[in-house]
């Protein structure tokens, strides 16, 4: 259920492209680098603020991968409602014996498809990026177990999962964990900007970037109280410092923290939102670090992974992030800055440190980016979905 630029350009609309859009889309590229003929194929969301209250079929080219966006509408009940009938007609008329069909998640909209490809004898393939959360209550918590559950049964053995912890948390036997993809330079329409290593280390900013969901588990609350920290004690700091905030989420919380700091002249927030890909990338690739700030032991922590780590690494920013999961086991201490403790002194301490030594910074990302690309390159990735498949 992701929408992509090419899509919202398609029907005159401004789409958001998150994380799962990028992930799914080099997932499939990855698939198709070794010779897996893939699509992909969505039930999009064009928001409550669509123009138009009924969208088409929509069948577009993104990054390489052929997309099919069915119809859809624009009020969330009804999309709810008579959404799952769309991608449902799609897979009557074009799925066929010996196809496989890869479930991102579990969703409702997604079960009358899935019963009607397991009469069919197609192979269902559940992708579990987020797990329930347990303590997730009420009629929502109850609907997202359910939809599990049932996906969990409709689909094979071997699961793709996010994360080994995620995995382990499950109790899963048979999995392949596809973390994510380096994506190429090429591919991410990044200029691999040496120039601004440059300036970093003639006594420029240092730009750190901050986006995805920003809510509580994700850090947004510690980010605020580590800047504040550093906007009262900017003698610490060896460099200005500019955060370039992007995503969703409680940005309510940014931008008091903007107007709290807004005349302190070494710290900088500059927020950014309903960008495109390329207006998003552009912004990345004129940083030097961006901060992964999920919290370890949270829900959210256990049942899923941060993509976004990969998308740092191989984008070549030095990746900030505490210490938990497959994060921890992946990266070690030459290629990411870790938080020694989860707490706003930690973190105004590493990106101290981080505006004190350019050329650690510089090797870290460069380093970041090596073992992202050696373990998550698309071949790598399409050979291990040559395995779960």
């Amino acid at each position: 259920m992701i929408t992509t630029d090419s899509y919202g350009r398609a029907i005159g609309e401004r789409t958001y492209s998150g994380a799962a859009t990028r992930k799914m889309l080099l997932v499939a590229q990855a698939m198709r680098s070794v010779g897996l003929r893939t699509i992909v194929v969505s039930l999009p969301f064009v928001g409550t603020g669509a123009r138009c209250f009924w969208f088409s079929s929509v069948v577009i080219s993104e990054g390489r991968v052929p997309a099919v966006f069915t119809a859809t509408l624009r009020s969330p009940v009804l999309r709810k409602l008579v959404g799952p009938v769309f991608p449902l007609i799609f897979f009557l008329r074009h799925a066929r014996r010996g196809d496989t069909v890869i479930c991102y998640n579990h969703a409702l909209e997604y079960l009358p498809s899935q019963l009607a490809l397991r009469l069919r004898g197609v192979k269902l393939v559940q992708d579990i990026e987020d797990a329930p959360i347990a303590q997730e209550r009420g009629f929502r918590g109850h609907l997202n177990r359910f939809t599990f559950a049932v996906t969990f049964r409709l689909t094979a053995a071997r699961k793709m999962v996010v994360a080994d912890h995620v995995a382990e948390g499950l109790g899963l036997n048979d999995f392949v964990s596809i973390r994510g993809v380096a994506a190429q330079e090429i591919d991410l329409g990044l200029s691999t900007n040496n120039a601004k290593w440059g300036e970093l280390k003639s006594g420029g900013p240092l730009k750190l970037h901050y986006g995805g969901t920003l809510i509580a588990e994700t850090g947004v609350e510690l980010f605020c109280k580590a800047v504040e920290q550093l906007a009262q004690n900017v003698g610490r700091l060896a460099r200005p410092v500019n955060f370039r905030i992007t995503g969703v989420g409680n940005f309510h919380k940014i931008r008091a923290l903007q107007d709290r700091v807004r005349e302190v002249r070494a710290i900088e927030v500059e927020v950014f939102q309903e960008l495109d890909k390329l207006d998003y990338l552009r912004i990345i690739d004129a940083c030097h670090g961006s901060l992964s700030l999920k919290r370890p032991g949270s829900a959210m922590s256990n049942t899923t992974f941060p993509s976004k780590v990969i998308e740092i690494t191989g984008a070549g920013l030095a990746l900030v992030s505490a210490r938990f999961g497959d994060v921890a086991e992946i990266f070690v201490n030459d290629t990411a800055f870790f938080l020694n403790a989860y707490n706003a002194e930690e973190l105004a301490k590493t990106i101290v440190t981080m505006a004190e030594d350019p050329v650690r910074v510089e090797k870290v990302a460069a380093a970041g980016r090596r073992l992202c690309n050696e373990f998550f390159s698309l071949d790598a990735v399409g050979v291990e979905m040559t395995r779960l498949i």
